[in-house]
């Protein structure tokens, strides 16, 4: 059987056979998942316990299955992509204005105590891996706020120059010595 572009593409991208495309097709149009599987695989019994479990195992089996049917749902709540009245460059100007940060928030995130705090406010939301480096994240920057506030002692170092023996300075110098020496001998 032909199938058209639309269905090869989407079987191509997603992974998945025709009537797994059909099968999300049906679904992302409001039959339920028992509904759209008899329709589609035609199964050999009646019972819609055995067909649930079937659909179910599809969907588990198949993770381009539930991508497909959330893409099409997307697709038809009228959140596809814009019409091509625009040029690339105002297209551009669009995506630039809505990817702009206002300064307050570019501020805070510059700050350790921001990141802290934005890193705070996301840690109820994950679990697993993702709560792990989220946790190590703040133990470094509070570390990192730890060590910025330990002031080193300020140490003054004086060098002295090495003498030179052809230095005008260090001439004058062994002058006044050796007068100093003759008014300390002379008293």
């Amino acid at each position: 059987m032909t199938y058209s572009k639309r269905v090869t593409e989407l079987q191509r991208i997603y992974s998945l056979t025709p009537e797994d495309v059909f099968f999300c097709m049906l679904v992302a149009s409001g039959a339920t998942r028992q509904e759209a599987y008899a329709a589609i695989y035609r199964p050999t019994t009646n019972g819609t316990g055995t067909i649930a479990s079937k659909a179910n195992a599809l969907q588990k089996n198949k993770p381009g299955i539930l991508q497909l049917i959330e893409a099409i749902q997307y697709q038809r709540s009228g959140a596809d992509t814009p019409t091509k009245t625009t040029s690339p460059k105002e297209d551009a100007a669009k995506i630039a204005e809505s990817n702009k940060v206002d300064k307050k928030t570019l501020d805070t995130f510059r700050s350790k105590d921001g990141i802290l705090e934005g890193l705070i406010k996301v840690l109820p939301s994950v679990t697993g891996k993702d709560k792990a480096a989220v946790l190590i994240q703040i133990a470094d920057l509070q570390r990192m706020k730890q060590e910025e506030n330990k002031e080193e002692a300020e140490q003054v170092v004086y060098y002295h120059p090495v003498s030179c023996f052809r230095c005008a300075l260090y001439a004058e110098h062994k002058k006044k010595q050796k007068e100093e020496a003759r008014k300390d001998a002379d008293i």
